[in-house]
């Protein structure tokens, strides 16, 4: 059976209330749309609703902290990008103060702990592993006089999952993109969601972080030698140039923010004043290194006249020191008092080179210790020997005695 078809009036009717179905959904579609924009003004969890949403950790807290800036400041998301680096480099400044001192310190005693590494790669190559262990644990001995915690130095690395987080923030800012990306740039890159049309972000970026790696790095300060880091000042640059060309001008912005702040980082804890005001160790630019020092040829020499002197029970004088380090620090524990402006920890080990004849305090006090200790050997077996051939003499004697009467009897 089949059923009736429908009026004409009411198939009209049908047709009119879809039409206003369609027009109602229209209308709450677009009020959705306003409420986002809405909340990306005055509250939080706007990336959020848009689906960057990374849990709980780093990535997290960069975006809470962006997000923040952005809706309390008033600032664009370039501007807030630049602000949270900025928020992130003060709170990590405290730990790159630690990592600066650490470094100044094992840059200053490097002379010292490279002895003692080609002494344990010189054991390690005669298959002596107990004597490397030992030099290694001379090291040791002299991190913990120098007051060295190595532990700061994790956060050279320390910053890799700080940059990857910021990195992939960013990145999904931009590809999502955030609307107002689009236009909260400056200048000739207003759209962040693009790449530098003149690539002057990426090349501002290159030139900061050579800069940062030829000074020291970060912290400052670097344990590397002058030639690797203009190697890695130059290489490392050209790279990061090719990578931030092709990529979006927010993300070049991010790379050319965080490596202005290295830079600055850098310049401050160079700064010989401030790094006096917060009590860091002074850096020293141009430490001898005697493995590798014209000092060592005439060292042999040296050692040899403190022998001969000895022999000749001459009076050797070396140069008094004084030692650097105020009231109670750790060098005036050491030793007492204060050396000299441009005396240097090392002193205290090695002693300042003569202006006569290069000798080392150190290895002077260590050969004088060995030849008081052979001098002193010697002169026990001269008198034990001497003992021994007065009393071979008296028994001749009574020797001598004895058959002079057995003939006279």
């Amino acid at each position: 059976m089949t059923e009736p078809l429908p009026e004409k009036g009411s198939a009209a009717e049908a047709v009119s209330a879809g039409a206003s179905n369609t027009g109602s959904t229209a209308e709450g579609t677009s009020s959705v749309l306003v409420d986002i924009n809405q909340v990306a003004e005055n509250t939080s969890g706007y990336l959020k609703s848009l689906g960057l949403d990374y849990g709980y950790g780093i990535t997290d807290t960069i975006q809470w902290t962006m997000e923040h800036l952005h809706n309390f400041t008033g600032l664009g998301w370039g501007g807030c990008i630049l602000a949270t680096i900025a928020v992130l480099r003060i709170i990590q400044f405290p730990l790159f103060c630690k990592l600066s001192h650490t470094t100044a310190l094992m840059k200053e005693i490097a002379p010292l702990t490279n002895q003692f590494t080609e002494k344990a790669k010189e054991c390690q190559r005669r298959g002596d592993t107990a004597g490397a262990m030992i030099q290694r644990g001379e090291i040791m001995k002299l991190y913990k006089e120098a007051g060295v915690e190595r532990k700061w130095l994790f956060l050279t690395f320390g910053q890799i999952p700080i940059i990857y987080c910021f990195y992939k923030v960013v990145n999904g800012m931009v590809s999502l993109p955030v609307p107002a990306m689009k236009v909260d740039g400056w200048l000739w890159f207003v759209d962040l969601t693009v790449q530098d049309p003149y690539y002057v972000l990426p090349g501002v970026a290159s030139l900061l972080t050579a800069a940062t790696l030829l000074f020291g790095g970060e912290g400052g300060a670097s344990n590397l030698a002058r030639s690797s880091r203009l190697i890695l000042g130059v290489s490392i640059p050209v790279i990061t140039f090719i990578t931030f060309s092709s990529w979006p001008a927010g993300l070049a912005l991010y790379f050319a923010g965080t490596s202005f702040a290295g830079l600055a980082q850098n310049l401050i804890l160079r700064n010989k004043s401030l790094r006096e005001w917060l009590g860091l160790h002074p850096l020293k630019s141009n430490v001898p290194n005697p493995l590798a020092s014209p000092q060592m040829s005439g060292k042999l020499r040296v050692d040899h006249e403190a022998l001969e002197a000895l022999k000749e029970q001459k009076p050797i004088t070396t140069p008094q020191k004084k030692q650097f380090g105020g009231e109670g620090s750790f060098l005036d524990r050491m030793t007492g008092g204060k050396m000299p402006e441009g005396s240097t920890f090392i002193e205290r080990f090695t002693g300042k080179p003569d202006e006569k004849d290069s000798q080392l305090s150190i290895s002077n006090w260590l050969k004088e210790g060995k030849v008081r200790a052979e001098t002193s050997d010697h002169k026990a077996y001269e008198k034990k020997r001497k003992e021994r051939l007065e009393a071979e003499k008296k028994q001749a004697a009574v020797e001598r005695q004895r058959k002079l009467r057995k003939l006279q009897n």
